[in-house]
Order: structure tokens, then C-alpha cells, then sequence
């Protein structure tokens, strides 16, 4: 089952957390709402707790 976070600004579509778009409409999903960016970020804010 897909983990559906997010809604799509232009038609409401419940989203993926990871993809770049939307599967109804195809509307490209801004940064902060991909997984890959969102991992990328606890990422190194996990490493910068490591370095401190």
C-alpha cells in the first residue's frame, strides 16, 4: 500500500511521497514535498549531529 502524504494543488489528487508529480494530472510537485529531498535532508542534518 502507497503512503499517501500529500494533496495536489491543481486537482486534489491524494499523492505518493515518493515521485516527482502527480498521478492524475501530472503536475510537478514542488521540493519539500518529494521523499527524496526530504531524505536527503534528515540526512544531513543527521550528519551534522555527528560532526558537533
Amino acid at each position: 500500500m502507497a503512503l499517501r502524504l500529500f494533496r495536489c494543488s491543481d486537482c486534489g489528487h491524494r499523492m505518493r511521497f515518493f515521485g516527482a508529480a502527480c498521478g492524475n494530472c501530472f503536475t510537478r510537485k514542488p521540493a519539500f514535498m518529494r521523499g527524496e529531498v526530504l531524505v536527503v535532508i534528515v540526512a544531513a542534518v543527521g550528519l551534522l549531529f555527528l560532526l558537533l
